[in-house]
């Protein structure tokens, strides 16, 4: 049974996966025995069992300029 696509691995899963890779464990009967696509397998492999996170959009404001318009912003009661 497969599981449900365009789903990221567990920590878990992940572990699980090259716990048994490291047992000289095939591939495919690693997919097999968990239940997912053998190419997530390999993809999983490849990386390291801890992921990167993804990368996002770079944030408008950086820490300065916030800290410069928090100030501004909290100068006095009028400009509250």
């Amino acid at each position: 049974m497969l599981k449900t696509p365009n789903r990221r691995l567990t920590y878990k899963e992940r572990v699980k996966i090259h716990t048994l890779a490291e047992i000289r464990w095939s591939q495919t009967a690693i997919s097999y025995h968990l239940g997912i696509l053998p190419r997530t397998v390999l993809n999983c492999l490849r990386s390291p069992v801890t992921p990167t996170k993804p990368t996002g959009r770079k944030p408008i404001l950086n820490t300065p300029l916030r800290n410069l318009l928090v100030r501004h912003a909290t100068k006095n009661v009028k400009q509250r």
